[in-house]
């Protein structure tokens, strides 16, 4: 029954991290257009 749980804690965890990278990632495009959008427009004018 251990080693099960240990399993279940082990994949519960790979979970959490990869949500948190998706977060981030989201975040980091998101930055990124937005600062693309700005020198652009600053670009233009």
């Amino acid at each position: 029954m251990d080693r099960f749980s240990s399993w279940a804690m082990n994949e519960y965890a790979k979970m959490m991290v990869r949500k948190r990278i998706v977060k981030i990632t989201h975040f980091t495009i998101n930055a990124l257009a937005l600062i693309n959008k700005y020198t652009s427009s600053q670009i233009l004018h």
